[in-house]
């Protein structure tokens, strides 16, 4: 979610890549979403990985901070409007495969050099995936493989690089809000304790976004 993503303040240049753009008409979220809960779909998605020119990948956590943080899920796109997420935590542990079977699948192409990936705030996966006894390799070159990053050195007086308002800017879209999910306060939910058919979707469309601004952007 955003909570884990930095913020600038000021204006955007007028010729910044950002300043044409009509940041009030905003188009609703869509895009073609699957949770991924059987071995067979498991595969199915490691295969589609390895053929894969670029993959976004993001992670979801128990907690923003990656040295608390537990391994809720991992998202992958490799298609615009195209997404899966993968949970290993959830209310309901026998709807899916477990962490060790996940892991044990996709570690392969996690770990392999040869297989570029991007993310936004990669550095945050990076360090949840490393405590999950995963390395991840194959990040494209700074800035190419994160789509935060990127946003900061095209336009560093952008208000935020946060991957809403840069969906918002750049592709006119308006993601759904981590706030819908797990609420805010004293009554805030865990993303773990979110129902996969709300959290599925949700950490699908990071994935998905994650390609799209990349596709955006790298030009």
């Amino acid at each position: 979610g955003d909570a884990k993503k930095p913020a600038r303040q000021g204006r955007a240049p007028m010729d910044s890549l950002f300043a044409a753009v009509d940041e009030t008409a905003a188009a609703p979220a869509d895009g073609d979403y699957e949770v991924i809960t059987t071995r067979a779909a498991l595969d199915a998605l490691v295969n589609k990985l390895e053929r894969a020119p670029l993959i976004a990948v993001d992670t979801e956590t128990t907690d923003v901070r990656p040295m608390f943080a537990k391994l809720a899920g991992l998202s992958f796109s490799v298609e615009a409007g195209h997404g899966c997420y993968v949970p290993v935590r959830s209310p309901n542990p026998d709807d899916h495969l477990d962490e060790a079977t996940v892991l044990a699948a996709l570690r392969p192409v996690l770990e392999d050099p040869a297989r570029p990936k991007v993310g936004h705030n990669i550095k945050y996966d990076l360090n949840v995936l490393r405590n999950a006894s995963v390395t991840l390799r194959g990040v494209c070159e700074a800035p190419g493989g994160d789509t935060m990053i990127a946003s900061y050195l095209i336009d560093a007086s952008r208000s935020s690089h946060a991957m809403d308002a840069l969906a918002l800017a750049l592709l006119q879209r308006e993601n759904v809000s981590i706030k819908e999910l797990i609420g805010t306060g004293k009554n805030q939910k865990r993303f773990d304790e979110v129902s996969l058919d709300q959290a599925g979707p949700y950490a699908a469309e990071d994935a998905d976004v994650t390609l799209r601004l990349a596709g955006a952007m790298h030009p």
